[in-house]
């Protein structure tokens, strides 16, 4: 969880905060007691979302592209830019293939760092597993 806090000293919250009932209570507590003139709290009910209808053509993810997900410097952001992808399939896809490479490479006994060789040659085996 990340608190921002701005230049005047307003704190807020990078993003909504899930808690439980009892943590809820905790953290409501905790403020009332900092907060001299008290707090107030409303519950407020989400309206839902409708997204409509998208149409979404799959684009192949190329060995390039996989080796740059192997990459620690790139943040996801800007990997995405490079890629022209969403930020989404850049996070879903190094989740998954990050893991699935780096296990594999320790099989082989490979050392690091990785090189575009290895990124082949590790689909080239996930394909004919496939």
């Amino acid at each position: 969880m990340i608190i921002t806090i701005s230049d005047d000293d307003y704190i807020d919250f990078e993003a909504p905060a899930h808690m439980t009932e009892k943590q809820r209570n905790i953290f409501i507590e905790s403020l009332g007691k900092m907060i001299p003139r008290g707090i107030g709290v409303v519950n407020i009910e989400e309206p839902p979302v409708y997204v409509g209808e998208r149409e979404a053509k799959m684009k192949k993810w190329e060995a390039d592209e996989y080796y740059l997900l192997l990459m620690p410097t790139e943040d996801n952001n800007d990997l995405a830019k490079k890629m022209g992808r969403s930020e989404m399939s850049v996070r879903m896809q190094r989740g998954e293939f990050v893991s699935a490479f780096l296990v594999w490479a320790k099989r082989k006994g490979y050392k690091l760092p990785v090189s575009r060789k290895m990124v082949t040659e590790f689909l080239q085996e996930r394909m004919q597993d496939d």
